[in-house]
């Protein structure tokens, strides 16, 4: 599919006299990964705020005293939106490069950072599962800009 769409695009920027970069081809794994991200974030953050209506305050886990169920929520689906994000900027920047090792890593993170959520299951568990998270978030990000800068440099050259 993204295939499809930048041959598409490229035909339609060819017949314009124009030629599309690989920042054009970044902001639209970007776009593709925006969206993974809001499907999980909708799911995961969402789907429990009905847990919200039973009650007259806040909801807390037993597993979890010192934050709201809402909070870690947020929270994590943060971290995980990030992460997804950058999957997809990783998942379809090996695509183009045709890596195989560097499209293993998208479902490598998604597993990670999902087996890092089962963590709040555990007694106090809470609070590192959001460092860990943001970690992974964080560590995510910073190796999807590391193939987009090497595929600019290996693009004019550089490299």
């Amino acid at each position: 599919m993204h295939r499809y769409v930048l041959s598409s695009l490229s035909a339609l920027a060819h017949q314009r006299d124009r030629r599309l970069s690989s920042l054009d081809r970044t902001y639209l794994a970007m776009a593709w990964g925006t969206g993974h991200a809001a499907c999980h974030i909708l799911f995961l953050f969402l789907a429990p705020l009905p847990l919200a209506a039973e009650g007259g305050g806040t909801y807390y886990l037993s597993e979890c005293h010192e934050m709201s169920f809402f909070l870690v929520s947020s929270i994590n689906v943060s971290a995980i939106g990030g992460v997804l994000l950058a999957a997809m900027i990783i998942a379809l920047e090996g695509a183009i490069s045709k890596d195989w090792r560097v499209i293993v890593c998208a479902p490598i993170l998604h597993l990670t950072a999902s087996l890092i959520t089962l963590g709040n299951y555990t007694e106090g568990g809470c609070v590192p599962v959001a460092i860990a998270l943001y970690v992974l978030c964080i560590a995510s990000i910073a190796f999807s800009l590391f193939l987009v800068r090497r595929q600019i440099l290996l693009k004019s050259g550089y490299y």
